[in-house]
């Protein structure tokens, strides 16, 4: 009984700290998890199949400027997308391009894809721009610095899995 004390007084003093202040948000989700999850998304892209695809997209799924509402109109429609996004991968990886991942909290501490410089007082309105939730990530595939595609991970409501929201080719 005295060890489960101690325990349970170990366990709430680790999560009080990382607790309290603001700007100390912890994430559901690591970067290996954005990986992980991104990986599953490319392979679904790279071997053309959309139904693996959408288990591992959500929606509103943003594409573009355009953003789909409905799992049905996204799948329409990423499936007329499909050899486009392959054909962009494949060059980017032939070419030596990887991914770069940048946290929620990673864009408010003002660490944005393209060494893009983001003025504190406008980080959240350009946060909120991009679709990045606060357990959510942009996954930045790029070869140099030349940008190949931008895409958006974020967790549904469940909360169990992340999922890409969006994506912006170059």
């Amino acid at each position: 009984m005295k060890l489960l004390v101690v325990m349970t007084s170990a366990i709430a003093v680790l999560l009080v700290s990382g607790c309290g202040a603001e700007d100390e948000e912890l994430s559901l989700f690591s970067t290996e998890d954005a990986e992980v999850h991104l990986k599953r998304w490319v392979e679904a892209v790279v071997s053309q199949d959309i139904d693996k695809l959408m288990e591992c997209s959500g929606t509103p799924f943003r594409f573009r400027s355009r953003t789909w509402t409905s799992a049905a109109e996204a799948k329409a429609n990423l499936a007329l997308q499909l050899a486009g996004l392959k054909e962009q991968m494949e060059k980017a990886v032939r070419d030596g391009g990887s991914f770069r991942y940048f946290s929620y909290r990673d864009l408010k501490d003002g660490q944005f894809p393209e060494r893009a410089q983001v003025s504190e007082e406008r980080r959240e309105v350009a946060i909120s721009r991009l679709g990045v939730r606060r357990e959510g990530f942009i996954a930045w595939l790029h070869v140099g610095r030349q940008s190949i595609l931008k895409l958006i991970l974020n967790a549904p409501s469940s909360r169990d899995r992340l999922v890409v929201e969006g994506v912006d080719p170059r």
